[in-house]
């Protein structure tokens, strides 16, 4: 008969020492299993080293999980654990099937129903927790839903069975059902004491298990985290309900370990924090041994937590592995932590599974997957430049050019566009470019770098080509693999060998799972390695002696001298129940009445106060609570309750508290922990001293802190504003943009519109942003409309009608004549671009019949000057003392009258035409430009008598005149504006002064390279900022 046990008592209290007592006494014939794996290192360490036991053969001291693998492996049965990645693909075919078999509710399900089974497999995982077989939970369906979970869980279990695959409740229940047989047990022959100590509470299916291992064992003990007290209910309920469960079927000896009197305010907290009623005094003697410190967000509390541990393990005061660091959210910010450990110095020992698809290499496959895919031009760039796409066997040539061939090329996905549009490409770029078309100009050398792209695009196709379009899972899974080695992705030395085991781990559990006679098509095997992917995960390798990283609920069982519990926040800690589809509060309810239990939002309640118990039972020494001010979208966050129960324990008030102020999220010098962290606090607190002693650290930092504050304080623009000062810079300027250097009209407007984008544009050559592949050019555009109004009025005969006839003919005629500039563009592309430009052609021509005089008639069409390959020389105008500039332009369109005295310019615009007071203040000076130089050089003798900007497209129009006019200035004002801006703007341009202003202070469109801000420009210039500037006048 057996003796049972039970040993109830908090962590701090004799219990596990007494339990380890019996072991000891048994020692060699006794098993001790524990919770977790940590502690079942701590106590067999304390059983060999505290008690001077000998070393015996196997594992006497073990985690639960782990011994039932040892009971059933000593059975000679093989265990192989079903991973995440496995059960997740299990339960996907599953439910496919039942969809093509019409059995999920609703008419079908997903494709790939992610999200349904994630919440399938949570309802399993509590079923079988629970100890309820498929049978028995179809037996207690109650609806639809319900019926489809039935079948879902049957078939999950019968593939389990088939494969010989265990999840974890899947171990107890094959054990339970060895410990319940007739035969012999082998690992428990010879056993004296089974004793399991440092629960908290069992599942059903682990309960199950205690209940047969006591018809098997002499001696049975159960040590639970256990206090009777009524007063601590809230926080020992789950135990308690154990207790209970233990005493009805095992009749145990029962023996109680009193926790002793608290030294430290987190061993008092741990308990006087869950009383029903708050105690009135703490006790006396208390070490004030936790800290509570606000934060303000996640990344000032993970950097703020390592700046103080680096600072702890400097001054030797304790070694890393005695610090622990735990997060709620550690698994969203893990990469985080471990990025800013290693900017600290501090070592890392993390806790948890990495995604592989986090990770490079794993990035990379989902990047190729989309690439091969859909052809998208950013996923086909960002594959083709990757390190780790060497099918060639060789190193990666220069691929930072190739978005910019892509754009020149006109590419906008499909494999066959690529192709064809690279091809095109090499085409233009090996012919002469024609006059007045849009050339590829590229900053390097185009045929070389295309090659290099070509090259690699080849070598992406003959992967492509590789896969199969439809095969089994095996099948496509095997490709990839072999396709992966092609790639030399796995060679990579950049790739931890971590990684690749989960990459490896990962294709062969897709190989091994998924119906061999089903077929999928390439998108369908795709979607399913991607989740693949995201579902897998390998752990890093950790340094012998680092910090501790973690959820806090991997605190149970350990133990620290310090320990920083972050991220406590309302909502977060304690933290909400976890949805699930199947299983609402009713369901549970409804369910206990069947006699199945399931835990609900009470018992979840519960666990949340057992792991911060947990968490301040951890900390031997100290403990720092933290919480953030704002969450990861900058609002307002406040701390949870937990925190603010701490504040109202008795002594809670003179608890220390860290303040915080905005300038203390930048740590003084003294608590700078890495290079950035010195050159932030020297930027913020000015130390002579500091630039001194590190130079190259500080020197570049410091340097453009200064700029920055000339740049935003109200003295003169200095040479970081575009006001030039190098003698050798100015005196190049002076020299480019000399006498005999040629201004176009839209230069000098470029210039007065903002000097600083002049300087971007014209001088540093910053090229503008592409036009978005498959749209056409505005500047094509234009091109077009030109070319054929040119041909329209060039053609049209006295008489003929103006509302249009013709010009679609034109039209037609100017995108044949245009045909190397629209070969990147797709076929329905340039039809809706040459049906709309026909519309608006024609709605112009009607709507100028009223606007211009029909005393003038077109004569002459784009009539250039100043240009070196033809016609009239540059327009020659003086500017300053003796001082020239010479001007050059094309003029669209020039009417005459009958006796060709009088002339009047036209120059179209795309879009709206210029203010009327632009052309009157000089910052438009084209058309004024324009009418000297047909007086001078296109038609010298005859007067200009109007100039006209004309939209082609709005209805909008500017007249020049010798009388104002409704939409229009004088010839003399214009002129004389034009002269004087003229000059100005070259004497700026020759100067080096580009600072960017504007004629009305308001930021300048595509001068973004200026960080123009009005009231930083308000100051410096002493004017009023704009109303939405920020900062009121200067």
């Amino acid at each position: 008969m057996t003796e049972a046990a039970l040993y109830l008592g908090a962590r701090d209290s004799g219990r596990a020492e007494a339990v380890d007592g019996l072991v000891a006494a048994c020692w060699g014939r006794a098993a001790l299993v524990v919770p977790v794996r940590a502690m079942a290192a701590a106590r067999m360490e304390a059983l060999l080293l505290g008690r001077g036991l000998p070393g015996v053969f196997g594992a006497p001291v073990r985690e639960f999980n782990d011994w039932v693998r040892d009971l059933l492996a000593a059975q000679g049965r093989e265990v192989r654990l079903v991973d995440s990645l496995e059960r997740s693909l299990v339960m996907e075919a599953c439910v496919d099937a039942l969809a093509r078999e019409g059995k999920v509710p609703g008419g079908g399900a997903p494709r790939f129903p992610a999200g349904l089974v994630r919440h399938l497999l949570a309802a399993v995982t509590k079923l079988k927790q629970a100890a309820v077989t498929p049978e028995e939970h179809a037996k207690i369906t109650a609806g639809e839903w319900d019926a489809f979970l039935a079948e879902a869980y049957a078939r999950y279990q019968a593939v389990l069975l088939g494969r010989g695959l265990y999840d974890i409740p899947g171990l107890y229940w094959e054990a339970c059902l060895l410990c319940d047989g007739d035969g012999p047990v082998r690992l428990l022959g010879g056993l004296e004491l089974v004793a399991l100590d440092g629960f908290d509470d069992f599942t059903p299916s682990q309960l199950r298990l205690v209940l047969a291992l006591a018809r098997r064992v002499p001696h049975l003990v159960v040590g639970l985290n256990h206090d009777p007290d009524p007063e601590l209910e809230d926080l020992y309920s789950l135990s308690a309900a154990t207790v209970e469960r233990l005493r009805e079927t095992l009749h145990p000896a029962e023996r109680f370990f009193p926790s002793p009197a608290p030294a430290t305010f987190t061993g008092f907290a741990a308990t006087a924090l869950f009383r029903s009623e708050p105690p009135e005094a703490a006790p006396a003697g208390l070490a004030r041994n936790l800290r509570l410190a606000p934060r303000l967000n996640v990344q000032h509390e993970i950097e703020e937590t390592l700046r103080e541990i680096k600072g702890l393990l400097l001054e030797g005061a304790t070694a890393p592995s005695r610090v622990a660091v735990v997060l709620p959210d550690y698994a969203e910010h893990a990469a985080a932590v471990e990025c800013a450990a290693a900017e600290f110095g501090v070592p890392v020992h993390s806790v948890g599974g990495v995604p592989l698809a986090s990770g490079g290499v794993g990035l990379f496959l989902r990047k190729l997957i989309r690439a091969l895919s859909e052809w998208a031009v950013e996923d086909v760039l960002e594959v083709v430049s990757a390190q780790w796409f060497a099918p060639e066997g060789a190193a990666a040539p220069d691929t930072a050019p190739f978005p910019r061939l892509a754009a020149a090329a006109g590419i906008t996905g499909g494999r066959d566009e690529w192709f064809a549009r690279l091809a095109r490409l090499r085409e233009r770029l090996g012919r002469p470019p024609e006059p007045d078309t849009d050339r590829v100009s590229l900053p390097f050398p185009a045929l070389p770098v295309l090659a290099a792209l070509e090259r690699r695009m080849g070598a992406l196709a003959d992967l492509d080509d590789r896969l199969p379009l439809r095969a089994s899972q095996a099948a496509h899974t095997r490709a990839f693999t072999a396709l992966v080695e092609t790639l030399g992705t796995v060679k990579a030395p950049e790739v931890p060998s971590p990684a690749l085991r989960a990459l490896h781990g990962a294709l062969a559990t897709l190989s091994q799972t998924g119906d061999p006679d089903r077929e999928l098509d390439r998108d369908a095997f795709f979607e399913l390695l991607d989740r693949s992917l995201c579902g897998a995960e390998y752990r890093r390798s950790s340094p012998p002696d680092a910090v501790f990283f973690a959820a806090p609920s991997a605190l149970r069982g350990r133990s620290f001298d310090r320990v920083y519990f972050c991220g406590a926040n309302e909502g977060v800690v304690p933290g909400a129940p976890p949805s699930n589809a199947f299983f609402s509060e009713q369901d549970i309810q409804r369910l206990r009445g069947a006699g199945v239990v399931l835990e609900g939002r009470r018992e979840h309640a519960h666990r949340e106060r057992l792991v911060f118990h947990h968490a301040l039972a951890a900390a031997e020494r100290d403990f720092v609570l933290s919480w953030r001010l704002q969450d990861a979208r900058g609002r307002e966050a406040l701390p949870g309750p937990f925190v603010t129960g701490l504040g109202d324990l008795p002594g809670g008030d003179s608890l220390p508290r860290d303040t915080f102020t905005p300038d203390e999220s930048v740590p003084t010098h003294a608590q700078a922990a890495s290079p950035r962290d010195l050159a932030r606090a020297a930027l913020l607190r000015p130390l002579p001293a500091l630039r001194e002693a590190f130079p190259e650290l500080l020197a570049g930092p410091l340097d453009g802190a200064t700029v920055e504050r000339a740049r935003n304080d109200a003295s003169p623009f200095g040479p970081h504003d575009g006001m030039l000062a190098d003698p050798e810079v100015r005196a190049w300027l002076a020299e480019k943009f000399g006498p005999e250097h040629r201004f176009s009209p839209s230069a000098l407007e470029r210039w007065l519109a903002c000097p600083f984008a002049f300087f971007a544009e014209r001088v540093l050559k910053i090229a503008e942003d592409d036009t978005t592949p498959g749209e056409m050019d505005p500047r094509v555009r234009g091109i077009l409309m030109h070319d054929a109004l040119r041909m329209y009025y060039g053609c049209r005969r006295d008489g003929e009608s103006a509302e249009g006839e013709g010009i679609l003919e034109a039209l037609e005629q100017a995108f044949q004549n245009s045909r190397g500039r629209l070969d990147t563009l797709s076929p329905g592309v340039l039809q809706a671009e040459k049906t709309r430009m026909g519309r608006q052609l024609v709605r112009f021509l009607a709507r100028i019949r009223g606007t211009l005089s029909e005393d003038y008639a077109p004569a002459l069409f784009e009539q250039p000057f100043g240009r070196a390959e033809n016609g009239a020389g540059p327009l020659r105008l003086s500017v300053g003392e003796g001082e020239t500039v010479l001007l050059s332009g094309q003029v669209d369109r020039i009417d005459l009258t009958p006796d060709g005295g009088a002339a009047r310019i036209i120059d179209y615009k795309l879009s709206k035409v210029c203010a009327q007071s632009d052309i009157s203040g000089g910052q438009d000076i084209q058309l004024s430009v324009y009418m000297r130089a047909v007086e001078e050089l296109i038609r010298p003798g005859t007067v200009c008598a109007e100039a006209w900007y004309l939209s082609l497209t709005k209805d909008t129009d500017r007249r020049i005149g010798e009388k104002k006019g409704r939409s229009g200035v004088t010839r003399e004002e214009a002129l004389a504006a034009a002269e004087k801006e003229i000059s100005r703007a070259v004497a700026g341009i020759r100067a080096g002064e580009f600072p960017p202003v504007t004629p009305k202070g308001k930021a300048p469109f595509g001068a973004t390279a200026a960080r123009f801000t009005e009231a930083r420009i308000a100051r410096k210039t002493g004017m009023a900022a704009a109303e939405d500037g920020g900062e009121g006048e200067a």
